[in-house]
């Protein structure tokens, strides 16, 4: 385990510890540190309702528990 002197000598070799684990992480992926994109399709209205094999976009889905989906809706039928 290494001594220091101080904790700012501390500080500093930490800092300096993680810009070079920064670096390495950065090269192994061959690109810049960047903020995640924002997620696309998220909002209820903007995704399609799932279909099933073999069907061609009924409107109304029975599913395997008994409920029906309104596709057009997105919301349960009663």
């Amino acid at each position: 385990m290494p001594d220091f002197g101080s904790a700012a000598e501390w500080e500093a070799a930490a800092e300096r510890q993680q810009k070079e684990l920064l670096a390495t992480a950065r090269s192994r992926t061959n690109e810049p540190a960047t903020e995640a994109p924002d997620i696309v399709g998220t909002i209820a209205e903007d995704v399609p309702a799932p279909m099933r094999k073999g069907e061609k976009g009924a409107r109304f889905v029975e599913l395997a528990d008994g409920r029906t989906f309104d596709r057009t809706t997105g919301e349960f039928v009663e």
